[in-house]
């Protein structure tokens, strides 16, 4: 996987999200995708979302750009720091 896109939109009147790796839709399920999943939602992309569509309108699309490496860099961070609330 390389590049990850996360598109973020209210639809409907409710929080919608898309994955795509190199300009392919994908499934959230798969392992660069679940940690590009984490990494935003530290973000709290649904909240930023709404604030949004409220204030530029039902059309506002939130999109996050990253890449395989950053997601490699982000899960050693969460290691390092044993994000998981294990005592080492």
């Amino acid at each position: 996987m390389g590049n990850i896109k996360i598109v973020c939109r209210r639809k409907n009147g409710s929080y919608e999200q898309q994955f795509f790796s190199d300009g392919e839709m994908t499934d959230a399920a798969q392992q660069d995708t679940a940690m590009a999943q984490k990494f935003l939602d530290a973000f709290s992309p649904d909240k930023i979302t709404q604030e949004c569509a409220e204030r530029y309108g039902e059309d506002f699309v939130l999109v996050m750009r990253t890449d395989d490496v950053q997601m490699q860099e982000f899960d050693a961070l969460l290691q390092e720091h044993d994000a998981d609330g294990n005592e080492g």
